[in-house]
């Protein structure tokens, strides 16, 4: 099961569709809800789409596989900070294969090299 947080990140995707991507992500961060009924409740008042969130919440949706299978990644690739960069290039699948990983706040000539490492 996944936790109200990550339940929270599922909705948000599905909000690029709706163009509210960041008044939502706002309004969650000010009013931290503890559960799904609060943050249905926030939707309603920002008029988004209280249904796919309901959908988030009750099936086993894309959302959700994108949520897990990017924090299998970052758990696989040794991420526990923010920010980090992985630098690669894109496969025939157009999955990203890293070359390099950059963690931390670091200054611009750590990523220049590591891009040009890439030509």
């Amino acid at each position: 099961m996944l936790s109200i947080h990550t339940k929270c990140k599922c909705y948000l995707l599905t909000l690029p569709k709706q163009g509210e991507f960041w008044s939502m992500h706002r309004e969650l961060f000010l009013k931290k809800p503890a559960d799904a009924s609060q943050v249905i409740s926030i939707a309603g008042k920002l008029s988004l789409d209280t249904n796919r969130f309901r959908t988030c919440l009750d099936e086993d949706t894309e959302p959700t596989r994108i949520i897990d299978r990017d924090l299998q990644v970052a758990k696989d690739l040794g991420l526990g900070i923010t920010p980090a960069f992985a630098i690669g290039i894109l496969n025939s699948e157009g999955r990203l294969i890293v070359h390099s990983l950059i963690k931390g706040a670091r200054p611009i000539e750590v990523f220049r090299k590591a891009i040009d490492a890439e030509n």
